[in-house]
């Protein structure tokens, strides 16, 4: 898909709705509707940039937007491009507890990412979430005790079950799921982003960070982690769980947009930027929107 054709996707779907920051410690609506609360990366991020093309408008409505327009519910969409998995609970979690009748939330997804992402949090004056890739912190910070990938997982397990045990505290309905693979790109040795390679001029290999442990040993580790858990996951709920493809899981964008890259072009912004397009963002949101009909009625 091409600029043009972005372009015409604009046109047909049109503007999407100033989102609601989630450190507003006062979150109203004046309307009667539902409120639609999303939490994930760059992937939901209604003000996602193309590391690859800053130039680029990329201005089009992502699933979120469009889901909730589908709903006709109000959006908080707290995504951000780069964010870790305590970001996104933690952003969703103050979200909710924000919003004094709980009752107004009509459906809270958990978009989660890389598990291999730091998030930290800063209080000057309020409290604020800010985040880093893993990939950096391990440059600086490889001989402190830092942790390693099967703690990490554990980590972003616990977020996992956090939301979903808030969500069923107050009666919530909510769906999550790992739209990239949570610790598949950490374990292969994670390789310098397009926009790195493009922009900056890193090489695919040379610049690529070896993964520092047991490859082998470490995966049979993860997917044992991953069954352990699985007794208290609500698998109905999380689309994909375990995750593991040798698990019989799954991760969204594969699901949806298809797994090899020449399938997913087409939905694509293109095989440098491999986030979705206008056209895969609304395929993104029909997926989103059938499972979540399926279990929950009086959705659509």
């Amino acid at each position: 898909m091409n600029y043009e054709e972005n372009k015409k996707f604009l046109k047909k779907y049109g503007d999407v709705k100033k989102n609601i920051p989630f450190t507003n410690p006062n979150i109203t609506f004046k309307s009667n509707k539902k409120i639609l609360i999303v939490g994930g990366d760059s992937w939901s991020d209604k003000t996602f940039r193309s590391s690859c093309y800053p130039d680029m408008d990329v201005s089009w409505p992502k699933w979120p937007e469009l889901l909730a327009k589908k709903w006709n519910m109000e959006i908080i969409n707290l995504s951000r491009g780069g964010q870790g998995n305590e970001f996104i609970y933690s952003a969703i979690q103050d979200t909710i507890m924000n919003i004094e009748d709980k009752s107004k939330i009509g459906m809270v997804i958990g978009s989660w990412s890389q598990v291999s992402r730091y998030d930290y949090q800063i209080t000057e004056g309020h409290a604020e979430w800010a985040h880093t890739n893993a990939r950096y912190s391990w440059w600086s910070e490889r001989v402190q005790p830092a942790g390693d990938l099967m703690g990490w997982l554990r980590k972003s397990i616990r977020n996992f079950l956090g939301l979903q045990i808030m969500c069923e505290r107050y009666d919530i309905p909510y769906m999550q799921f790992c739209m990239v693979h949570p610790y598949r790109n950490f374990l292969n040795g994670l390789k310098p982003t397009e926009g790195e390679v493009f922009l900056e001029g890193l090489d695919w290999e040379k610049d690529a960070m070896k993964y520092p442990g047991n490859k082998q040993k470490d995966e049979k580790n993860i997917l044992r982690i991953l069954s352990e858990h699985e007794h208290l996951i609500d698998i109905e709920k999380f689309i994909g769980w375990p995750m593991a493809s040798e698990l019989g899981g799954f991760i969204l964008n594969n699901a949806i947009l298809g797994k090899a890259k020449k399938d997913k072009l087409p939905w694509i912004i293109d095989k440098l930027d491999d986030h979705p397009n206008a056209k895969g963002q609304v395929k993104i949101m029909e997926y989103i929107k059938q499972k979540a009909e399926n279990i929950y009625d009086g959705l659509g």
